[in-house]
């Protein structure tokens, strides 16, 4: 996995790997997808952002008194990625439910709920 690779490359791995991640969230968007290998992914997917957000917090506001050279790679965009995470949290709520129907449930489902009401409350505050 790409994440196993050194911490202090992450930065430069996060562009790349949201791109794909954002890819994959819209085919299966498109295709209606709903089964537990799909379930685990946007699982996962949603755990990325999450990471991202932590390591990479700090990178979104420039440095007032840096005297360092600026860097080639991007800056991070906090608002970007809570974004992709609020519309896999979306997706996954929806997966929850479609899967309920049919008698199957996540260990893993609490925890999303949980995410997706601090997102909420979160969205309510900018308000």
């Amino acid at each position: 996995l790409l994440l196993s690779k050194r911490d202090e490359d992450f930065p430069q791995l996060y562009p790349f790997i949201r791109d794909r991640m954002r890819g994959i969230q819209q085919d299966i968007i498109l295709q209606r997808a709903c089964d537990s290998l799909v379930l685990e992914l946007v699982e996962r997917t949603c755990r990325f952002y999450i990471y991202a957000e932590h390591r990479l917090c700090g990178d979104d506001v420039p440095e007032k008194d840096s005297a360092a050279a600026p860097t080639s790679r991007p800056r991070f965009d906090s608002k970007l990625n809570v974004e992709q995470l609020n519309k896999g949290l979306i997706t996954l709520s929806q997966l929850y439910q479609d899967m309920a129907h049919d008698g199957l449930y996540s260990p893993n489902e609490g925890e999303f709920w949980a995410y997706l009401m601090l997102i909420s409350i979160d969205n309510a505050l900018d308000v």
